[in-house]
């Protein structure tokens, strides 16, 4: 199962906590955020890639429509995705497959060239101990790099080869219950564990429990999961990834419901969408994105 299979089922249990009213306005909030391009833009102007992907599936989780060509074109437009980085090959690479996944007709003979020389442009990121890297020379992959580079290849249909290659780069970068997010980096950090337990979950290794109880104890008295030791104050980012990785693991969530759901609800704006903190700032679509898989894990 495609990484992307196990998020969507989350955030599609979202709309049952929010409301019929509230689910509305979080997709009439991502449908503002369209560009005339076809794209959805982030926190700027122009329409952006990376937020186009977490747009999509916001849609997809709220059972919204979309107008097939302008997205298409949009998409079309970085052909197959030579120039970009990791981050945004798997953006595109998901934006894809959400199409898919909104009842959008996108494969063709033409789309099939496009996926198939992108997943090549995937696979030059694989590093030299087996993980994935922003940085193509990389002799080391990363725990962001690896979610990024196995959720690719599943949003393409294919099977990533050697995948015990993505363990052993992994297992470098545990820290005796969290993981660092790249060699080198002493501090292990929620959103790189959980991004590192949902790959080992994809390849069919059980999380460790050390794991599962430093995620825990990084919850805050106030709700949610902080970024790490030592940070005072919980983010929504964390706090979805974190829920994610634990629910996939097994762990009841239910002690940490009750505090959970007042701070996910502290990030809902007026307009619909989740902001990047309680009470101030912007809503965007990734944060409302991290605001539905939240909900998604708290919902029952």
């Amino acid at each position: 199962m495609a990484i992307r299979h196990s998020l969507l089922e989350a955030l599609r249990r979202a709309p049952r906590f929010l409301g019929r009213e509230a689910a509305a306005s979080a997709g009439r909030f991502i449908e503002s955020s369209r560009g005339p391009d076809g794209g959805f833009r982030g926190r700027g102007a122009s329409s952006d890639l990376y937020y186009t992907g977490f747009a999509l599936g916001c849609l997809a989780a709220l059972g919204e429509s979309i107008s097939a060509e302008p997205i298409l074109s949009y998409l079309r437009s970085f052909g197959d995705g030579e120039g970009l980085d990791l981050i945004h090959l798997s953006s595109l690479a998901r934006s894809w497959a959400l199409l898919d996944d909104l009842g959008v007709p996108s494969r063709n003979p033409g789309t099939e060239s496009i996926r198939s020389s992108l997943l090549e442009r995937v696979a030059a990121h694989r590093s030299g101990d087996g993980g994935f890297n922003r940085d193509p020379a990389a002799a080391a992959g990363s725990a962001y790099g690896c979610f990024l580079g196995l959720g690719a290849y599943g949003d393409l249909g294919a099977l990533l080869p050697r995948r015990e290659g993505l363990e052993a780069c992994l297992s470098s970068l545990f820290l005796g219950g969290g993981y660092a997010n790249e060699a080198g980096i002493p501090v292990p950090t929620a959103p790189a564990t959980a991004a590192a337990l949902v790959v080992l979950r994809e390849i069919g290794i059980v999380a460790p429990q050390a794991s599962v109880d430093w995620l825990i104890e990084q919850t805050r008295a106030r709700g949610g999961f902080a970024a790490m030791p030592g940070v005072p104050e919980a983010d929504l980012l964390s706090t979805a990834t974190t829920l994610h990785a634990l629910a996939l693991a097994g762990t009841d969530l239910s002690p940490l419901r009750p505090s959970c759901l007042e701070f996910v609800r502290a990030h809902l704006a007026e307009g619909g969408g989740f902001r990047d903190r309680p009470g101030g700032g912007e809503p965007d679509c990734e944060y409302t994105f991290y605001g539905l898989l939240a909900l998604g894990h708290l919902e029952h």
